[in-house]
């Protein structure tokens, strides 16, 4: 398959570069950036350049055979939704979640055992479509007593169904993936239904492309499950090398050259193996003929190179199909060429006898000519010289008589020497056969030779005359008489029908001892005269894959070292270098000091920090745009987890961040720091299998408590305070005022398929709560013909609004009632966050 071209790719940055700014950030690689590489890399190579072009050709193919193909990992990235479980893991009923996808930190926490871990692998499992991890680093397998003790049931005990649904949006489409379950747990079906922006819905099998967008960019990671699988030197290089993120664009490329170059050199080795073994028969043959037939000899097989024509080949070593020489002498066609020279011999001297008459070509003229003459009574003018001649008719006549009692006599010659040419092919035989073998005498090959040489002039000299008898053919046909009656040619002919039987049966066995290899020949010469491009085009390959991952592995390790800082820096704890080979990852780390550390010298605690900022490293890169960490503070120290809900509030201001958690310390510092966080608490009734989520930190509760507790136990207010006790509370009712709106737009926008951060960033646009409850109301109004809940809410807290909103900038109303206002505050938040959405 060769597929050399000279097809250039665009020069341009590739549109899927420009999206996800693969410049910068570690993207899945297409194969519009893998053919720019091998450009570049082309463009200063001095050697190979055969390889190259090859190389970029099949690039070439590849990109034009996936162009408009369905991919959900191009074009924006993914949000999630909600989640839906059955029978999976920890909950034998259905379970399902809305997840706000905004960017924003939302917490799950509880006890262990509450089945956070259950939701965490549910969205893992439905993303992949498989049980195992993102990469294909296995935990051990049951061998003799040795069977794996931690290895999660995924299918719920007692469930007479088991099934993991994840929905993931963008703007204007839906994703929703979806794997079942068998009764031993393992997925039985998986696929993805796409419902794109023009409303269609499409059933799509998530390919090879998805599952290595999953293994660059898992946005599912659990501490407990990396920290299992990733215990050796080459369990870290898989973990690594998958979160490099060449995709699957760069996987395929590989393992298709391979596959290319191998069938390559595999058919080039079976046609060696076939030659060698068609040299050693052929040798065999040859040995046992010249032993039987010493007088006899025919020249040694010149054998073809991979690139020859095998049927040219044949032919010039006359092994043509069935074995039979091209050239062969018997004892027939030498007595026919004799029979022939008589014949021919015997019509001259008929000819000779008989009066000497115009042309026989003329004859039917002269005959058309006397009939019409007949016909129309002609003078005594001769029509041919014009002469008066009284009886030109009847010596035309005469004429015409005496040349029909001639024809059979010429027509005799013409049969003569038309015999004697076909016949006289038999003397440039002789002479070829006599040529073949290297035992013939040079007398033999003399006379042979002559004797061709005037067979060949009678030839040249009845193509001009054809078959009559010319003074040159007949001069030509006298010269072969000659040379054939001669003692020389008579040995010479014998010689050759003796040899020419042996020679065919000769040419023949060879013939049979070339069948395997000809069959094998025809059936892999187009594979394997491509071995040496394709080995060159798989070392091309090679240098690129090797210079990708360099360049990645250096990208990353800068990025990884970052994230390494972040969380280890207090204790001195920095990344040197990565170095990746097939086999195994090096990982160079270090002390404030510069002494290299062993990775087995880290706590538990820095371990983990150690094993989560590679992913933490490259999740703004990949094509989701959300993040799951569950239990990701195991053996953390305070500080620890302080570093890692710093960098966590990072990463959720351009994506939703979720973790799950039994840590209150990871909650406590990820509500502090966050804008936007939710908690929930995560529970399950273990008898029925049930998992409750209930939302248990909303900060418009907190905020309304807050108000609370100043109200009932505030010190006497001061003359001297900046604010008075009722500005505080009404400022505190406005801010939980503005989340409930916050959270009310999120559902709502989810539940009628908007985009989400779209909405949010108009709502935080507006500059006072009156103007935000307005635009909710108005959002709502405009696609829900349903009851509107901000129209209630208005009810329950319209009145306090303005004096809510002024209490910020510093005027009061000291004669109301706070408490009451409080508790509209409370009713109308609790109001527009609970309210489902049709």
């Amino acid at each position: 398959m060769t597929v050399m071209n000279n097809q250039t790719p665009d020069a341009a940055v590739p549109e899927s570069r420009k999206r996800s700014g693969a410049g910068h950030k570690l993207s899945l690689l297409t194969y519009a950036d893998l053919a720019e590489a091998a450009a570049r890399m082309q463009a200063g190579a001095t050697k190979t350049k055969a390889g190259w072009e090859n190389l970029r050709a099949l690039l070439n193919q590849l990109q034009g055979e996936n162009s408009g193909a369905l991919d959900p990992t191009q074009g924006e990235a993914w949000s999630i939704k909600g989640l839906r479980l059955c029978g999976f893991q920890g909950t034998t009923s259905e379970l399902s979640m809305t997840i706000d996808p905004s960017p924003g930190i939302s917490i799950y926490h509880g006890p262990n055992g509450s089945g956070k871990s259950t939701i965490a692998d549910g969205i893992r499992t439905a993303m992949s479509g498989k049980t195992g991890w993102w990469t294909e680093v296995a935990a051990p397998t049951g061998r003799s007593k040795f069977d794996p003790l931690w290895e999660k049931i995924n299918r719920a005990r007692d469930s007479s169904k088991s099934w993991a649904e994840v929905t993931l949006v963008r703007t204007g489409e839906e994703l929703t993936l979806k794997c079942v379950l068998t009764d031993g747990g393992e997925v039985s079906d998986a696929y993805g239904e796409w419902k794109t922006s023009s409303a269609e819905v499409r059933r799509v099998d998530m390919g090879s492309t998805w599952r290595h967008a999953l293994e660059g960019h898992p946005p599912v990671f659990s501490y407990a499950e990396v920290e299992r699988r990733v215990q050796q030197s080459n369990d870290l290089q898989r973990y690594i090398a998958n979160l490099l993120a060449l995709g699957g664009a760069f996987t395929h490329l590989e393992a298709l050259v391979s596959e290319l170059s191998e069938a390559a050199s595999t058919s080039k080795k079976k046609i060696d193996v076939a030659l060698r073994d068609g040299k050693v028969r052929v040798a065999e043959v040859d040995r046992l003929f010249r032993l039987k037939e010493p007088a006899v000899d025919i020249e040694d097989v010149s054998w073809p190179e991979i690139t020859d024509s095998i049927e040219g080949w044949l032919i010039s070593h006359k092994l043509v199909d069935g074995g039979l020489p091209t050239v062969e002498v018997t004892s027939a066609d030498v007595e026919r060429l004799r029979l022939s020279l008589s014949s021919v011999d015997a019509a001259f001297q008929k000819l000779e006898g008989v009066p000497e008459l115009t042309s026989p070509r003329i004859s039917q003229h002269l005959d058309a000519l006397y009939k019409d003459a007949v016909e129309v009574a002609p003078g005594s003018a001769c029509p041919v010289c014009n002469s008066a001649v009284d009886n030109w008719v009847q010596t035309l006549h005469e004429n015409v008589e005496r040349h029909a009692e001639l024809a059979p006599i010429h027509e005799e010659m013409r049969d003569a020497l038309s015999e004697l040419r076909d016949a006289s092919a038999v003397v440039s035989h002789v002479a070829e056969v006599l040529e073949l073998i290297h035992s013939s005498s040079g007398a033999h090959r003399t006379a042979s030779a002559s004797a061709a040489a005037v067979a060949e002039r009678l030839r040249t000299a009845m193509s001009y005359h054809g078959s009559r008898p010319a003074l040159e053919v007949r001069d030509a046909f006298l010269a072969l008489r000659n040379s054939t009656n001669t003692a020389g040619w008579g040995e010479a002919s014998g010689v050759a029908v003796e040899a020419s039987e042996v020679t065919r049966k000769w040419l023949r066995e060879r013939r049979g001892a070339l069948e395997n290899f000809l069959h094998v020949w025809r059936t892999e010469q187009e594979t394997a005269k491509e071995s040496a491009l394709w080995q060159e085009t798989k070392k091309c390959s090679t240098t690129l894959a090797d210079k990708l991952r360099k360049e990645r592995t250096e990208r990353f390790k800068e990025r990884a070292d970052k994230r390494v800082r972040q969380l280890l820096e207090d204790v001195g704890i920095y990344l040197n270098g990565i170095h990746l080979t097939t086999t195994r990852a090096d990982v160079s780390v270090s002390n404030s000091s510069g002494q290299e550390l062993q990775l087995s010298m880290l706590s538990a605690g820095q371990r983990n920090a150690f094993l989560l900022a590679p992913l933490l490293s490259t999740a703004e890169s990949g094509p989701f745009s959300f993040l799951i960490l569950d239990d990701p503070v195991h053996a953390f120290d305070e500080i620890r987890v302080d570093r890692l809900a710093s960098v966590l509030v990072d990463l959720s201001s351009e994506r939703r961040v979720i973790v799950f958690t039994h840590d209150e310390r990871l909650k406590q510092h990820l509500l502090a720091r966050a804008v936007n966080g939710q908690a929930w608490r995560v529970s399950r009734d273990v008898e029925k299998g049930e998992i409750d989520i209930e939302s248990t930190d909303e900060m418009w509760r907190v905020l309304l408590d807050d108000a609370r507790n100043i109200v009932t136990w505030a010190p006497r207010a001061s003359p001297t305070a900046y604010l008075t006790e009722g500005q505080v509370v009404r400022g505190l009712c406005r801010q939980a005022v503005d989340h409930a709106l916050h959270s009310c737009v999120v559902r709502y926008s989810l539940a009628r398929g908007q985009d989400v951060a779209r909405n949010l960033e108009s709502i935080d646009l507006l500059d006072n709560t009156l103007k935000r409850v307005a635009f909710a109301e108005g959002l709502i109004n405009a696609t829900h013909a349903g009851k509107n809940p901000i129209d209630e809410f208005n009810g329950i807290c319209g009145p306090y609004l303005r004096g809510w909103n002024k209490a910020v900038h510093g005027s009061d109303d000291a004669k109301a009632d706070l408490n009451l206002e409080i508790d509209k505050a409370r009713e109308g938040c609790a109001l527009i966050t609970g309210w489902v959405f049709s």
